[in-house]
């Protein structure tokens, strides 16, 4: 997924062009989210990429919205988890065509290992208080997490 061109130039400020970018940045990865549930390397990769974008957003406004800093360190670990599945994968593969069956085995385990990391690290960062709420609330994303709520209807 590539990243979303952002028209900045009717912002009236610099506060509305930080929220205008908050938002679509998170808008990509709500839309690459969906990935944390497979285990389509591509799309987890994606989804990889969009956490890195959402990052780099949050740390070019850190002053601006020091609120952002959990969602920031959030993404930072979501981010890792994911580049080490995404070795994982690869390591897995290139052991799969060269028969290490010890390699292999490894990498198997590590890519669940960091697989079910970067899941919790997801999940928990959409935790009512979570590292997101934040971010959630001024990217105008509340009916987001409450529609996916199980006592919500």
């Amino acid at each position: 997924m590539s990243a979303r061109s952002i028209d900045l130039r009717d912002a009236r400020d610099p506060f509305e062009a930080a929220g205008r970018i908050v938002a679509i940045r998170f808008a990509e990865c709500l839309a690459a989210g969906i990935a944390i549930a497979s285990e389509d390397e591509a799309r987890l990769h994606a989804l990889r990429i969009a956490c890195k974008r959402m990052r780099y957003a949050l740390e070019r406004f850190a002053r601006e919205l020091p609120q952002m800093q959990p969602a920031a360190t959030q993404l930072v670990e979501i981010q890792d988890a994911l580049g080490s599945v995404h070795d994982c994968a690869l390591l897995r593969n290139l052991t799969r065509k060269r028969g290490a069956h010890v390699m292999l085995r490894r990498a198997e385990h590590e890519y669940a290992e960091d697989l079910r990391r970067a899941r919790r690290l997801w999940r928990d960062a959409f935790a009512l208080g979570g590292p997101f709420e934040a971010l959630i609330r001024y990217a105008g994303f509340e009916g987001y997490r409450d529609a996916d709520r199980p006592d919500r209807n």
